[in-house]
């Protein structure tokens, strides 16, 4: 929608996650299969994936759809930002999952359905109202 060119967005604040002393920032070396998968996908997403081929972690962390479904077929692990957060909960790292879903809801246009947020919640052994 052409609105969405005009209308501002609340910036949200810059965090520098290669900053971090335990993130390694790494690129893939397989150029081929990263081209081949921003046929279909988005620049980091397509290195995503191909560099989990090359490295075989736990997880990919990915959220786009056609990522996941993509992940799903190379037999890569997936996992999104909000079965994180989840397990953040179950090992003491975050209060509540609720206001961290909500402030990615309201600072980044987050998207998740109101059926996702409840699984998650459960999961996360939370109750709660939900942004309307």
């Amino acid at each position: 929608m052409a609105s969405e060119l005009t209308v501002p967005v609340k910036a949200s604040p810059v965090f520098e996650l290669a900053k971090l002393p335990f993130v390694t920032v790494q690129s893939p070396l397989n150029a081929v299969l990263v081209a081949r998968l921003r046929e279909k996908l988005d620049a980091g997403e397509a290195e995503a994936l191909a560099l989990a081929v090359e490295v075989g972690p736990d997880a990919v962390l990915v959220d786009d759809g056609d990522a996941r479904r993509i992940a799903a077929q190379m037999n890569l692990p997936v996992a999104g930002v909000l079965s994180v957060l989840a397990q953040a909960k179950r090992a003491g790292l975050v209060p509540a999952v609720g206001p961290l879903i909500d402030r990615l809801v309201l600072e980044i246009s987050f998207r998740v359905s109101p059926q996702v947020r409840a699984i998650i919640l459960a999961d996360a052994r939370e109750s709660g109202g939900q942004l309307s």
